[in-house]
């Protein structure tokens, strides 16, 4: 008698086997590791959609007005009416912006007057600008107002330098300013300078003087620091922080800090730009540089003359872009450097939103690694090997793209941290029931197989024909 074969069988149980089959073929054909299969979808309905574009950081005097403009458009694909705006301000503002209707592509241009105290305190002052159209549709962006005013504790360059704000650009002993500059003096002026590598007026300091750093008997070098009378390395991680993204002309604060926040003082900052060219700064008593983002590109930040024990732990790029260019293909470079082990973390950003985009490593001894952003732009990566790393990001399509690196120092996850993660479970399981299933239903499958119907007959006959010899060779 043979068995039932597989289609022949009752529906629920065909059905099971099936779903089973699809399930396990998507997890292997999909890169079951990463536990996540993304899809993007067009939809061909219309859609309403504002951009608000207003500069991000504008510096102002204390006591006077601003004028900040703005501009909104529609780059939907329908009409958009009875538009509306309104400010969440921190300081007085008055704006006007009619209700109107806006085609595709078009826009509209107003200002938002901002009136600033003469006794406003020190830091930034954040205004948010609302959109809304009939709808109900919603959309925002937000910009700072930074004072401008010597003696605030804010080096707020290219407005003020050493030339004309010593209290808040002040040179550092040693130092001299020159066009706004300050640079060191290693001349022999009489004076041991401890910020230079060699000073002969430091040779001069007599053996009878007291011992130790905090009296200039030894001085400590560019990279040492005076600890309890003594010198020794400097051993420090930095943060910079900066805006992802910049309006081409429009000015750029970045801030350098210690891992607990501390802002850091006096730190020369390198400021590269995707062209090659570059500068330096010196960040102010608050820890900020300011500078002019004056070509399309993006800028990055490095410390200009790195110490063996300095080292940027978390930095990010700065994209300045003009908003009517053209999407197209834009790449980013962004060099680090991982003193021990550690992961590091990347988000990628297209015009204030998420970016799905390619990543490249290249590390130490020219080993290659990498991968793709997630639908929030996110990557993450265990770097267990010391050195300079140089990490490239590319996307297509894209009228800005900037990107933060952020450095973790630890261990490895261990297997069963990895693997006991909710996100690994689910796939681990789903794969273990199928096994089972196409186990169970091995006999089945084999069915499915070319020619497994006439293999199945000839196994037949071959039984029935053994079956019938050995019952004759039995009655003999």
């Amino acid at each position: 008698m043979r068995d039932t074969p597989l289609f022949a069988a009752g529906s629920l149980r065909r059905c099971l086997f099936l779903l089973i089959l699809i399930q396990l073929a998507g997890l292997l054909f999909s890169g079951g590791a990463s536990g996540t299969v993304s899809m993007t979808v067009l939809s061909g309905e219309n859609s309403t959609m504002l951009s608000i574009r207003v500069p991000y950081e504008t510096i102002v005097q204390k006591g006077s007005e601003v004028s900040i403009p703005f501009n909104i458009t529609n780059i939907g694909n329908i009409p958009i009416s009875n538009i509306s705006l309104s400010a969440e301000c921190e300081l007085p503002c008055d704006y006007y912006f009619a209700a109107s209707v806006l085609a595709p592509n078009q826009s509209i241009s107003s200002k938002i007057k901002i009136s600033v105290p003469s006794n406003l305190q020190p830091g930034a002052k954040k205004f948010i600008l609302h959109a809304r159209d009939a709808e109900g549709g919603n959309w925002e962006a937000e910009f700072l107002l930074i004072a401008k005013s010597c003696g605030d504790g804010f080096c707020t360059s290219p407005y003020e330098d050493c030339s004309n704000c010593l209290l808040d650009c002040g040179c550092f002993w040693g130092e001299e300013c020159a066009q706004g500059q300050c640079n060191i003096n290693c001349a022999q002026d009489g004076e041991c300078n401890p910020r230079c590598a060699a000073d002969s007026d430091c040779d001069k300091i007599s053996i009878g003087q007291k011992q130790g750093c905090e009296y200039m008997n030894p001085v400590c070098g560019e990279c040492l620091d005076c600890v309890s009378y003594s010198c020794v390395a400097i051993n420090a991680s930095y943060q910079i922080s900066a805006p992802l993204e910049a309006e081409v002309g429009s000015s750029v604060q970045a801030i350098i800090t210690r891992s607990d926040g501390t802002p850091v003082s006096g730190k020369k900052i390198k400021v590269s730009h995707s062209s090659g060219s570059s500068y330096s700064l010196i960040s102010s008593p608050s820890g900020r540089i300011i500078f002019q983002a004056d070509s399309e590109g993006y800028y990055s930040f490095s410390l200009a003359s790195p110490c063996a024990a300095e080292r940027i732990s978390k930095t990010s790029t700065v994209s300045a872009y003009v908003p009517s260019s053209e999407p197209s293909r834009k790449q980013l470079i962004l060099p680090f450097y991982v003193s021990e082990p550690s992961e590091v973390r990347v988000q990628v950003v297209s015009l204030g939103k998420p970016q799905q985009a390619a990543l490249d490593f290249l590390g130490p001894n020219d080993v290659h690694s990498g991968g793709t952003t997630g639908s929030e732009g996110q990557y993450s990566e265990y770097l267990s090997l010391p050195g300079k790393y140089v990490l490239t990001v590319s996307a297509e399509n894209v009228r800005s793209l900037s990107a933060k690196v952020e450095l973790s120092p630890g261990a490895q996850p261990s297997f069963w941290s990895l693997y006991l993660n909710p996100a690994y479970i689910i796939p681990a399981l789903l794969v273990a029931v199928a096994l089972l299933v196409v186990f169970m239903f091995r006999s089945s499958i084999f069915r499915l197989l070319p020619g497994a119907e006439k293999k199945i007959q000839l196994e037949g006959k071959l039984r029935a024909k053994y079956k019938y010899r050995a019952e004759a060779k039995k009655s003999e």
